[in-house]
């Protein structure tokens, strides 16, 4: 009876997660956490197996659900991979009371996420614990430790929780989740810039096409993208709208390569040098050496065309490359439909336009922290994101994508740009803030005036002390555990002598 309900209280674990992670409520995660905590104190090991295998299973399970469109075995695969690193609080006993249940814990989940976001091929970090509280009270806290120093607050207040239930602590509770959100607070509104500069910006969302053939939907795409840029420059023509510095396109939003196929690289020039302004194209193109298809986002100018490329660094394993390819490929028919491996960019996607310089970044590379902070401390004024959601259309991902870019903005305090092909596409402004947005579907545009700040945050200047300082704090608590371990060996021995 009891592992039974332990099962049941482990899905309701998981469910709450899943819930905060898609936006239903930043304290859902709080409560979610809190339980999974508390289902890990157990003596069995067996038992704290099965709980965490339960909690990890349903909460991933939940949140990439829209991984199914692809297939279910991706979608297991998928949630295996991030369900495991989790197994790394099962395996060690960690504080059950006082002060070293928040620092050891939060510890241990702050490694955890950082094997989840980077083991194996590059890691797949959708799901962390920092991502449900871009509306809550500690996202502020992102600002001085980045994802990791808002972890270590979500498990804070998380063990709190249980100590509160199981031990009856309150004051100790409330001292440090209150220090916690004190300091979010006050970090927030923090002046990190030497004055902003204002541009007009404008996304395009082309929008789904179920009615072209497969064969045309490349074409289709492209001139939905097209015809939606004109309908903008007729809006700004009748003085509907100031006229954009800078026009930015989804990912894919040219499946027609624009660099080689004659009629596209025409209709793009043409259409940039009639309006006048430039713009971002997503698109993939055979280039470069090695020789191979990019995934890359073309700033086209007016007059002078194609002159800076940013090709995506991080590519998406079994999506955009096949990882053990000799070995899978035989195995498993379905990766055939992959036939060429895409090659990965060399450098940031850093652009200079005019006096300005912009960061661009390509679907999931929002996800990873580091290509943020590359892309600012390159001199980056604000950010892009070019992303293709159309296989997922209809889908909790878009939601979930737009919401990692809006705490991208906060924890480095740059405006964030987002195209999508079919939504959700947005301006968010630098605290945030969603200036303007799409809804999923539509075939539309917006156009704003967005703020580029010159200055850097402490997670911009420090950006893995988080990481290394938990590190050093398990390491530490594990050599203790080791010498007491020892010491408690000898002294049996010499008791038995």
């Amino acid at each position: 009876m009891r592992k039974v309900l332990r099962v049941l209280l482990s899905v309701l674990s998981g469910e709450l997660l899943a819930q905060g992670a898609n936006g239903h409520g930043w304290w859902l995660t709080v409560l979610g956490l809190a339980m999974f905590l508390g289902l890990l104190q157990h003596q069995e090991r067996a038992l704290r197996v099965l709980s965490s295998a339960v909690v990890t299973t349903v909460w991933f399970g939940l949140h990439v659900s829209w991984i199914k469109t692809v297939g279910v075995d991706a979608w297991l695969l998928l949630v295996l991979l991030c369900a495991l690193p989790w197994l790394l609080l099962v395996l060690f006993r960690w504080p059950r009371r006082g002060w070293a249940q928040y620092v050891i814990t939060a510890s241990g989940v702050v490694l955890v996420e950082w094997l989840h976001d980077n083991v194996p091929w590059g890691g797949f970090p959708w799901g962390n614990l920092a991502y449900s509280q871009v509306d809550g009270p500690l996202v502020g806290l992102s600002l001085w430790g980045g994802q990791a120093l808002v972890a270590v607050a979500v498990t804070c207040a998380a063990v709190a929780c249980v100590q509160l239930v199981k031990q009856r602590k309150l004051l100790r509770g409330m001292f440090i989740v209150g220090s916690l959100m004190l300091c979010s607070h006050y970090a927030f509104p923090m002046s990190i810039h030497d004055g902003y500069r204002s541009l007009d910006t404008a996304v395009i969302q082309g929008g789904p096409d179920r009615t072209a053939q497969a064969q045309q939907q490349p074409w289709a795409v492209f001139n939905r993208h097209i015809n939606q840029t004109r309908i903008l420059d007729s809006a700004v023509r009748a003085g509907q709208f100031t006229r954009p510095s800078l026009i930015v396109w989804p990912e894919n939003s040219t499946d027609v390569d624009p660099l080689n196929n004659v009629a596209a690289y025409k209709r793009i020039d043409d259409l940039v040098n009639r309006i006048q302004v430039p713009i971002l194209i997503g698109g993939v193109t055979w280039q470069g050496n090695p020789y191979g298809p990019r995934n890359a986002g073309i700033l086209w100018m007016p007059h002078t065309g194609p002159k800076q490329i940013y090709a995506k660094k991080h590519l998406v394993p079994f999506g955009e490359y096949i990882p053990l390819r000799g070995f899978l490929a035989g195995h498993v028919g379905r990766l055939n439909q992959i036939p060429e491996d895409f090659v990965p960019g060399n450098r940031p996607g850093l652009f200079d336009l005019n006096d300005m310089k912009f960061g661009d970044l390509i679907c999931f590379e929002i996800a990873y922290e580091d290509h943020l902070t590359a892309l600012v401390n390159g001199g980056a004024q604000f950010i892009t994101l070019q992303t293709n959601n159309a296989t997922y259309f209809g889908t909790q991902q878009s939601k979930q994508q737009f919401a990692i870019a809006r705490f991208r903005a906060i924890e480095h305090r740059r405006s964030v740009v987002m195209a999508s092909t079919t939504g959700i596409s947005g301006l968010i402004g630098w605290d945030g803030n969603v200036i303007v947005s799409t809804k999923q579907g539509e075939s539309t545009f917006r156009s704003t005036e967005i703020q580029m700040v010159n200055g850097r945050t402490f997670t911009d200047r420090h950006p893995h002390w988080v990481f290394w300082t938990s590190v050093m704090i398990l390491v530490l608590f594990g050599w203790r555990q080791f010498r007491k371990k020892s010491r408690v060996t000898r002294i049996k021995l010499w008791l038995n002598r």
